[in-house]
């Protein structure tokens, strides 16, 4: 070996454990960091002068190397950016029981009797980094990635996807891989299911609010002979007059001094224009207080159909504003939107006041719930999508279902009650300064910086160490979607969609399916009187039904899959609907009995609205999923107009409604089977994914009857596919890198 060392590079390592002279490994370092060591005759005189024992190992010194991750070549960077990845690491590594500094010198103590891993020329022995394939330790202190790929490969046959995260089977350098990195199932999740549940919980309580003002108490046509009447007396009088008694207007009545016997009375031929009420747990409602009852109902339903009107312009709005503002300023302004409408509306006292007032109120009707909902979406882990959001979503809403009707009934007037609800909605302002905004959103606004700081963030806050390798080949990733092909996939719209046909033709099943399911929703929901209890009654009976349906979703979902657990959800409550209608055909209803079908059938369609909300958002491509569900819920909300009109035909015909409803959910049993699987598989998110994805299923193919493996991650063909189309988004990456 020649003496002068051109080009290569001097490793100094040493051999005894034995510090040397004070100060003298001090000078080896300066001597060797200023390249003054150029020879082995120096190093000799440098070994002497310290008494030190060191070997020399000659190294090539590469320009370039390969990138740890992504497998491409790069220029050569810092050792920082050769950490192993930590979602890697957990799954192929392990910390030593024994710290490097007690346990014996790795190169010393390999035994050349173990055999358990062979790497042809040499046996690794125990050090402080574990194979967890085999047990046998890198002898170094930091194995890097190569070391680590090289010993799977030539050890146990086992190959890293260079490109792919070995946790989640994300391609690396991803969102979804790096919010992997900094955690998608620690605190600041958690934090995020509980902010979810707020929402849920006051959105619940605002959208009953619209119900609960207009209950209509039992009432009878005023007259100076029944106003010091008992209300048993006054329902004796009317008793004859069956369901028209409310609104018959009696000339005259003529009691019996010291009588039992029915008082004598005289119809009138004038409608009422006052009527003596029988409050339900002393709530004063809005349509009592107005007057709005027999001849004026309907001036409640307007009002009641304006708030849907609210709804679908408020869910275009806001949508269109996520996309442009950002999730979290439009989440905190819908719901500012309806506190002020709620606010506004305690000083109505005509119809044309109210309807407006409703009209502003129904903006935060669904977009304060839809866009925190996909933002959470965005943070959670996969596993947490299922029985963990489900529950919390259902117990929250069933909380929001049980304080809605008796803080009603604490407030005594429906103005008070409404005031409760707008201050509810003003906390929602605080969420700006917690949750953090969406980094997919971040990144279509070319915000890069901004995204990784908002990863970081919650990072910390899970207390993860992500290393820098991972954010720079974050920012790789996004550095490539800055090609004019990538440009033009992020401006496309729903326009652009359309034009591809089978992209298209799921996009209008979701759309088709989630109308059905929002005008079922509203309807069954809101249906609480003539069911022989007390509204407030039924209303809390429906809100405890709430929680079972959202662990029962959640489990469903986890064994059969979203296809399968909607589609039973549809069809069982469909079948539930129509044995309710029955009850009701029947003109003795026994409360009992109704209930034991009215039941079920909420918590059926509990299940369906959260089940197909859930679904429905994974089945359209990120670059339009906001723009997509606005429109959605867009059409949901023009569907559930007529919502408010079909409660009020169950006046005429009470088993209509529930006839109506069997057929509009075995329509949606139905399109539900036309639409592809989602559970465990890698959502799209380009367009062109969104056009492969789910193509060649049949109408029953469901994730409960494909086959399961429990140790090994499933990998649908859908997602092989998707990361083959993956590899020409990594050419790209290199291009950018180099």
């Amino acid at each position: 070996m020649s003496d002068k060392i051109d080009k290569l590079m001097l490793k100094v390592i040493k051999k005894d454990l034995l510090k040397p002279p004070s100060g003298n490994q001090t000078l080896l370092n300066k001597m060797f960091c200023s390249n003054k060591v150029k020879s082995t005759q120096q190093l000799n005189a440098v070994k002497t002068k310290t008494g030190a024992s060191y070997e020399l190992k000659y190294e090539a010194e590469p320009q370039v190397e390969t990138h740890e991750h992504t497998g491409k070549l790069l220029p050569k960077r810092s050792k920082s950016n050769t950490e192993i990845p930590a979602h890697v690491k957990i799954t192929t590594l392990k910390r030593a029981s024994i710290t490097p500094a007690t346990s014996p010198n790795p190169l010393q103590s390999a035994s050349k009797t173990d055999n358990r891993c062979v790497d042809n020329k040499a046996v690794m022995a125990k050090g402080p980094w574990l194979c967890l394939r085999c047990g046998v330790g890198f002898p170094i202190n930091i194995p890097s990635y190569a070391d680590l790929r090289r010993h799977l490969s030539n050890v146990h046959n086992e190959v890293i996807n260079p490109a792919l995260c070995e946790k989640c089977g994300w391609r690396f350098g991803t969102e979804q891989s790096v919010v992997c990195s900094c955690g998608d199932a620690g605190r600041y999740q958690y934090l995020m299911l509980l902010l979810l549940g707020y929402i849920a919980f006051t959105s619940t309580v605002h959208y009953y609010s619209q119900n609960i003002i207009g209950f209509v108490p039992q009432h009878w046509c005023f007259h100076e002979q029944l106003a010091d009447r008992s209300f048993d007396q006054i329902a004796a009088v009317y008793a004859a007059y069956g369901k028209a008694a409310s609104c018959t207007r009696l000339e005259s009545v003529e009691f019996v001094d010291g009588s039992d016997a029915a008082p004598r009375v005289t119809l009138s031929n004038q409608t009422c224009e006052r009527w003596i009420y029988k409050y339900d747990y002393g709530f004063r409602s809005m349509n009592a207080e107005l007057n709005w009852v027999c001849q004026h109902a309907y001036k409640a339903r307007i009002g009641q159909s304006l708030f849907f009107i609210g709804s679908l312009l408020g869910t275009f709005i806001f949508g269109m504003l996520g996309d442009r503002i950002g999730r979290v300023r439009a989440v905190i302004l819908a719901n500012q939107c309806g506190f002020v409408g709620d606010f506004l509306t305690t000083y109505a006292s005509n119809l044309t006041q109210f309807s407006a007032f409703r009209c502003i109120s129904g903006f935060a009707a669904t977009a304060n719930y839809y866009l925190m909902f996909i933002l959470v979406l965005e943070y959670l882990a996969p596993r947490l999508r299922n029985l963990a959001l489900a529950g919390t979503l259902g117990l929250c809403c069933c909380l929001g279902g049980l304080v809605a009707p008796w803080l009603s009934v604490l407030a005594g007037n429906w103005r008070i009650y409404l005031t409760f609800s707008a201050l509810l909605q003003l906390i929602v302002a605080l969420f700006y300064f917690v949750v953090q905004e969406s980094a997919q959103w971040l990144i279509t606004r070319n915000n890069v910086e901004g995204a990784i700081a908002r990863l970081k963030h919650i990072a910390h806050f899970n207390g993860r160490q992500v290393p820098a390798a991972d954010f720079e080949a974050f920012r790789v990733h996004c550095a490539s979607k800055s090609t004019p092909q990538s440009q033009q996939q992020q401006k496309a719209t729903l326009l652009d969609l359309l034009q591809l046909p089978h992209l298209r033709r799921t996009a209008l099943i979701v759309v088709f399916t989630f109308m059905l399911t929002s005008l079922s929703f509203n309807t069954i929901s809101r249906n609480v009187e003539g069911l022989g209890l007390s509204p407030f009654v039924i209303f809390s009976l429906f809100a405890v039904v709430v929680v079972p349906s959202g662990f029962l979703q959640g489990a469903l979902q986890s064994r059969l899959g979203r296809k399968a657990t909607c589609f039973l959800a549809f069809l069982t409550t469909g079948l539930l609907s129509f044995g309710l209608a029955l009850a009701l055909s029947n003109e003795q209803n026994n409360a009992t009995l109704l209930l034991l079908f009215a039941l079920p059938t909420r918590l059926g369609i509990s299940m369906c609205y959260t089940g197909t909300s859930q679904y429905c958002s994974e089945l359209l491509p990120t670059c339009v999923r906001s723009r997509g569900m606005a429109t959605a819920h867009l059409a949901a909300a023009a569907a559930s107009f007529s919502s408010p009109y079909l409660i009020h035909l169950g006046t005429s015909f009470a088993a209509a409604p529930p006839f109506i409803l069997t057929a509009l959910l075995l329509v949606a049993a139905f399109s539900t089977l036309q639409l592809p699987e989602t559970n465990n598989r890698q959502l799209p998110i380009t367009l062109a994914e969104g056009e492969a994805f789910g193509k060649g299923e049949s109408m029953l193919s469901f994730d409960c009857w494909r086959p399961h493996d429990d140790d090994l991650d499933k990998q649908p063909a859908e997602q092989l596919k998707l990361q083959q189309r993956q590899t020409t988004e990594i050419a790209a990456e290199a291009e950018v890198a180099a």
